[in-house]
């Protein structure tokens, strides 16, 4: 007598052989049955994502005093990480206002930010969706931020750009809601990995890595860049962010050919000045810290001849020299004008600013060109810099 159970399974084979959506029974050598060999249905990464639902209809309000505009970070021009992003998005908003606003309207900039993202970045984010009603959002200043800010984002559906993260893994979710403005961290690695590979000769480069997370996930692409050459990378010293000895580590560092360094702004400017001090023949690589205004002010002399990714093209005129102008500056007033152009072309309302930044691609923009990939990340390419005489420039192709 047969169960209950097999009844059913017989049942679900049998559906299963009959149903015009099964998948077809392969039949191989004496009979046995192989499995059809099939793609995947839908490849994302092959084509860009846009936002196709529904909420595109919904009319503009009218009783608006002022067009809001999120910002998730210090709005504090002297912050070491962040005061740059600071700089150039609210430079932005001010042309955008002295070019008169959105239909009279005055752009308004609404900052949130909290130094442990982990605890309070969430909430900030809620809040500014919701209490505060911005019709998108710039941020944030690096990995941790911006990965909280994509999980908020995706589900109050409000727009974000990135003007600050390289970790590629914050687009790994595939959150139409979100744009990523700055080249990975495969493509620093790829644009500083010949020149490391060939000043540290046969030894190999040393790292010296913080044990944060973004400068946790760019060490990881550069072990991949190293991992097919000859030699490789010789040995990795980690540090924790803020550590009161890095001396200890640095030393360890010390008669090295070439030395990688992928740490904060205060702790790659501490271990730098280190290392030029105890050993002056050390070639130094860094990496994006290195590239900021502030790294140069905590660094002084010792950032002469500092290698590092080079994320910005030459600033506009109209960019006053010495006015704390960096890659993150530049960046994040891009950032804020696509909002502003976005939310002028497609009017206020979110899910229309979230197709508008879709398609503005490419765009040229001051740090250079956008052009979004499939995961919308800018696939601009990063290039190799050093800084000489104050500033970074452009570091010649590898011999």
């Amino acid at each position: 007598m047969l169960r209950a159970g097999d009844k059913l399974g017989r049942r679900a084979a049998l559906a299963l052989l009959v149903s015009p959506f099964a998948a077809p029974i392969v039949f191989g050598a004496a009979g046995r049955v192989q499995d059809k060999p099939s793609g995947p249905y839908m490849d994302r990464t092959k084509r860009q994502m846009i936002y196709d639902g529904p909420g595109g209809d919904e009319p503009e309000p009218t009783d608006l005093k002022e067009v809001r505009i999120g910002y998730f970070g210090p709005p504090d021009a002297a912050h070491v990480e962040g005061g740059s992003f600071w700089q150039g998005a609210s430079r932005a908003v001010d042309e955008a206002n002295q070019a008169g606003g959105y239909k009279g309207l005055p752009f308004g900039l609404v900052p949130k930010w909290s130094e442990s993202p982990w605890k309070a970045g969430g909430r900030m984010m809620v809040e500014l969706a919701y209490v505060d009603h911005v019709w998108a959002t710039i941020g944030s200043i690096d990995g941790i931020s911006t990965h909280i800010a994509e999980q908020v984002v995706a589900k109050v559906q409000l727009p974000l750009v990135d003007p600050g993260s390289t970790d590629r893994s914050v687009n790994a979710a595939m959150v139409p809601w979100m744009f990523s403005c700055l080249p990975n961290d495969v493509s620093i690695a790829n644009a500083l990995g010949p020149h490391l590979a060939r000043e540290a000769g046969a030894d190999g480069p040393v790292v010296l890595v913080s044990t944060s997370h973004d400068e946790r996930h760019m060490a990881e692409e550069f072990r991949s860049w190293f991992k097919a050459k000859d030699p490789g990378i010789s040995r990795v010293l980690e540090f924790q962010p803020g550590d009161d000895h890095l001396e200890i580590v640095a030393r360890q560092a010390v008669g090295s050919k070439a030395v990688l360094v992928l740490g904060g702004v205060a702790d790659t400017a501490a271990i730098v000045k280190l290392l030029r001090a105890e050993s002056g023949k050390t070639l130094v690589y860094a990496g994006p810290s290195a590239a900021k205004s502030s790294f140069r002010v905590a660094a002084g002399g010792a950032a002469e001849g500092v290698r590092c990714p080079l994320l910005a093209q030459a600033a506009p005129p109209q960019w006053a020299p010495g006015s704390g102008l960096d890659y993150a500056a530049l960046q994040s007033y891009d950032a804020a004008r696509m909002v502003v152009s976005s939310i002028r072309s497609a009017g206020l309302n979110r899910f229309r600013i979230c197709r508008a930044l879709a398609k503005m691609t490419p765009w040229q923009g001051a740090a250079g060109e956008i052009r979004w990939s499939a995961l919308n990340r800018n696939s601009r390419p990063a290039a190799a810099g050093t800084i000489g005489g104050g500033r970074l420039e452009a570091f010649g192709p590898p011999a």
